[in-house]
């Protein structure tokens, strides 16, 4: 798979492998984590909004579905890449694993897109059908960036552990009872809960967040299933 170049979320930033995190070449400080999230789900709705805007055109115009397939196919794929890259540090940092995974995810896509493809000549998929489609195919990218954020975190520091919870995000329809489900259980360990999008009946469609802190190793119950530290267990 060829390897995109530049990442222009991320112009004015650079990556400190030391640290970990992103830094601000004009401050030189560090980029929160709630920033660099923010940036990847602005880049997964304005790529959305494009993709919408192709399958109206294509609805329009059955005759360009095959060139309507090629732009998505691309669009996607970049999509893929970018989360990944953007959770990474960088498209330097992404691995032939990396690529490899992704790649064999997108086999998947693209057959389903080639489907949709046949179904917009022969104008047997409305615009509702094909936008529904459309959007879970590309939130299905969001969960790259939380799979290969996960997998290049560093060990915690001495005397603290790392801990994930689940935020409810917009999902179209209202969160999914599996997401209701792992936001209910408050704070955990890290790799406890699912990353968005997996292990939800809402699949692609999940618009949830994974939040992360580290606490202290003496505190860790004090969290687990909670809220807040000390606070009352979250039904599960």
């Amino acid at each position: 798979m060829p390897k995109p170049r530049g990442l222009r979320l991320l112009q004015g930033y650079y990556w400190d492998a030391s640290s970990h995190n992103y830094i601000r070449a004009e401050t030189g400080r560090f980029v929160s984590r709630a920033k660099i999230v923010d940036l990847m789900e602005k880049s997964v709705a304005g790529r959305e909004r494009r993709l919408y805007d192709g399958i109206r055109r294509a609805i329009d115009n059955p005759a360009s579905a095959n060139a309507w397939l090629a732009r998505t196919t691309t669009m996607l794929k970049r999509q893929y890449l970018q989360e990944a890259a953007l959770a990474a540090g960088g498209w330097d940092r992404l691995t032939q694993a990396d690529y490899g995974r992704i790649g064999g995810k997108l086999q998947a896509q693209y057959g389903r897109l080639r489907t949709m493809a046949g179904e917009l000549r022969d104008g047997t998929v409305t615009e509702a059908q094909a936008l529904a489609r459309m959007r879970m195919y590309v939130g299905n990218a969001r969960a790259e960036y939380y799979e290969v954020e996960r997998e290049r975190l560093p060990p915690s520091e001495a005397g603290k552990m790392r801990m994930e919870r689940r935020r409810l995000g917009a999902s179209k329809g209202g969160p999914c009872v599996d997401c209701l489900g792992y936001a209910a259980m408050g704070w955990q360990l890290e790799g406890t809960l699912p990353v968005p999008t997996q292990q939800s009946l809402c699949g692609g469609n999940c618009r949830c967040t994974l939040d992360r802190k580290e606490v202290p190793v003496a505190d860790t119950f004090d969290w687990i299933g909670r809220a807040t530290k000390g606070g009352k267990t979250l039904a599960v």
